[in-house]
C-alpha cells in the first residue's frame, strides 16, 4: 500500500545552501570596512574615505556583469554616475575575478562580502618589491 501520510521528515522539504553566486547577486553592496598595506604598514582604512563614498554601491548581476553607483553624493557633477563591469567567481567560488583583477573571498554568507587583493612590484618606484594589500568589507543593503 502506499501513502501520502508523513514520510517520518517532519521538518519539510530539504533547503539547498545558496550558492556563492547567488549570496552576492540582485543585491547592492555598500563598504563598510577598508584597510590597505604597504609592507605591512596601514597607509589608507576605511575613515580616510571621504563622506561622500559612503552611499556609493556595487551590483552584482547573475549574468556576470555589475556596475558600481557613485550614490546621490557623487564627488564631481562630471564624474560618471555608474561605472560597470565583468565578474566571476573562479577557484572553487574562493576567489572573485572582477575585470581580471582577482580577489580572495574571506566572507561571502549573503549580508557580508569581505574580499582580499594583493599587488606585488616597485609600488614605490624606489627600485625595490612591495606588497600592497587591500582587504574590503561591504553588506547588502
Amino acid at each position: 500500500l502506499a501513502s501520502c501520510g508523513d514520510d517520518g521528515d517532519s521538518n519539510g522539504p530539504v533547503k539547498v545552501p545558496a550558492t556563492a553566486t547567488e549570496k552576492i547577486t540582485e543585491k547592492n553592496f555598500i563598504i563598510t570596512d577598508l584597510l590597505i598595506t604597504l609592507d605591512g604598514d596601514t597607509v589608507y582604512t576605511f575613515s580616510d574615505l571621504e563622506p561622500r563614498d559612503a552611499d556609493d554601491f556595487s551590483r552584482y548581476e547573475r549574468d556576470g556583469t555589475g556596475v558600481n553607483d557613485d550614490g546621490a553624493t557623487k564627488g564631481e557633477p562630471s564624474d560618471l554616475q555608474v561605472t560597470t563591469y565583468i565578474w566571476s567567481f573562479i577557484s572553487n567560488e574562493t576567489e572573485l575575478q572582477l575585470d581580471g583583477d582577482t580577489s580572495k573571498v574571506l566572507i561571502n554568507d549573503g549580508t557580508t562580502l569581505k574580499i582580499e587583493g594583493a599587488a606585488v612590484g616597485d609600488l614605490t618606484f624606489h627600485g625595490n618589491d612591495n606588497t600592497l594589500i587591500m582587504t574590503l568589507t561591504f553588506m547588502a543593503q
